[in-house]
């Protein structure tokens, strides 16, 4: 399975109501579904306000990346105490890093090695405060 091509977004029906959902992503007239599989017997209805595509890139733990996640860093070896976080967006040609007044920074393999995913703008809003 390809990375870049998963999704995740938040249940909507049923008793994990507001629990993530990974996989692949469907839509029809019935709304948005994301399951494991291709088919919509193992798909589960999710929130279209909650769905993230996945950047196929990981941070330094291993993680998927996905829209909308917050990742943090320790940018300047000289000061290891002060912690940078940023938003991953799309810009709509690629996948960036948003920084609080900055152009977007285009993301890469390299960025693997730096940012480590820490919640997201959906669950954990305050973090990039």
């Amino acid at each position: 399975m390809n990375d870049r091509f998963l999704f995740r977004g938040k249940r909507k029906i049923g008793a994990c109501t507001g629990n993530w959902i990974g996989g692949y992503l469907h839509y029809d007239d019935d709304g948005y579904f994301i399951g494991d599989q291709n088919t919509l017997p193992c798909m589960y209805t999710v929130d279209p306000d909650t769905i993230c595509q996945s950047t196929g890139l990981r941070d330094k733990n291993g993680w998927l990346i996905f829209e909308h996640d917050i990742l943090e860093a320790r940018l300047d070896k000289r000061f290891p105490e002060e912690v940078t976080r940023t938003e991953v967006i799309w810009t709509g040609f690629c996948w960036a890093l948003k920084y609080h007044e900055c152009d977007p920074d285009v993301m890469d393999e390299s960025d693997e090695k730096i940012w480590e995913v820490v919640g997201n703008t959906i669950d954990n809003p305050e973090l990039l405060v």
